[in-house]
């Protein structure tokens, strides 16, 4: 079976690190405990604090109109603040259910077209009024984190983030980069597949940091002890 790596920790005690099932399904590779894997969306607790850190710094203000760090983004008449994208109540649609997202997000296009095809689109309600999580919110963040610290996003979240926790084996993921301990990505679709390969340009703020259980332990610790905030 496709395998995963988990710990558990209590009072900062590892009561349980360990890898199960498979890591490469066609060489019946064993999971590691330190296997390295794509995280996906909790890529975005580390945009968050990195936003958290700049505001802290007076480099940003979360109730600024994102226009003011986003030039070459209109949202249109209503005004969508920092804040809003934090909390996924700006109504900018989700980029990766517009049909079109399955044309390119295989190519290694311009990071500026998901923000062409957003301006396109009709904000799902008023600024602030509800709730939608959304995926654009946090590719937004994640360039105006790059406009305010004038590093890549990877670049500031290994200088701000990853050093100061200790996270050695996390990196903003690199789909041709050869890792020692990456595991293998698959899919169920009634029978194990490889994943779908996604240019990492598009989860990007939202969805491309890759990482271990050990790497999370310490990064949990580092924020709830207020190493990071």
């Amino acid at each position: 079976v496709a395998g995963v790596a988990a710990a558990v920790v209590q009072r900062g005690d590892t009561l349980l690190g360990e890898g199960y099932g498979q890591a490469d399904l066609e060489f019946d590779v064993p999971m590691p405990r330190d296997a390295i894997f794509e995280v996906g969306s909790i890529t975005k607790q580390f945009t968050a604090a990195a936003v958290l850190q700049l505001a802290e710094k007076d480099s940003l203000d979360l109730g600024a109109p994102i226009s003011e760090y986003l030039s070459g983004f209109d949202p249109g008449a209503h005004t969508i603040k920092v804040r809003h994208l934090l909390h996924h109540t700006s109504g900018i649609p989700d980029w990766s259910n517009f049909p079109e997202a399955n044309t390119f997000r295989h190519l290694a296009l311009p990071r500026d077209t998901v923000l062409t095809m957003l301006e396109d689109k009709m904000l799902r309600f008023v600024p602030g009024t509800a709730m939608s999580y959304s995926n654009s919110g946090y590719f937004l963040l994640g360039q105006i984190i790059q406009e305010t610290s004038e590093k890549s996003y990877a670049e500031y979240i290994e200088e701000h983030l990853f050093q100061p926790a200790g996270m050695e084996n996390s990196y903003y993921c690199d789909e041709r980069k050869i890792v020692k301990n990456r595991a293998h990505g698959y899919a169920w679709r009634g029978r194990f597949k490889h994943k779908e390969h996604v240019n990492h340009n598009w989860p990007y703020a939202a969805g491309s940091l890759c990482s271990t259980t050990e790497d999370l332990i310490a990064w949990t610790h580092a924020l709830h002890s207020g190493d990071v905030l």
